[in-house]
């Protein structure tokens, strides 16, 4: 029973590291309206980063996790985002995009 329990824990200690070594919990909820702008792009020029411009030249990089890679479709659109600001492994904080909608069709 305690070789269980122990196999048990172990499991759960790593599966709670693997599910944590991504992006740190988001505290601060926020909305960011502005234009959806392409920051990169892969081989075949498809975008695979975004960030948010608003109008006051405020910029939200936008976190792949969430709703975000919806996100790499709608470039040049103006759409207001909601989402968590969370900091990735190395402390860089970008938004995690829980829900949006495009505002310019």
């Amino acid at each position: 029973m305690q070789k269980k329990t122990a196999i048990t824990l172990i499991f759960v200690v790593l599966l709670a590291l693997l599910l944590g070594a991504g992006l740190a919990a988001g505290t601060e909820m926020i909305t960011a309206t502005g234009k959806v702008i392409p920051l990169a792009y892969d081989e075949n020029d498809a975008v695979v980063v975004v960030s948010i411009e608003e109008a006051d030249g405020t910029y939200y990089d936008i976190a792949p996790e969430g709703r975000g890679k919806e996100l790499l479709a709608l470039a040049e659109k103006t759409i207001e985002a909601h989402g968590q600001l969370v900091k990735d492994e190395d402390g860089y904080e970008m938004l995690r995009v829980d829900s949006y909608k495009v505002l310019d069709e």
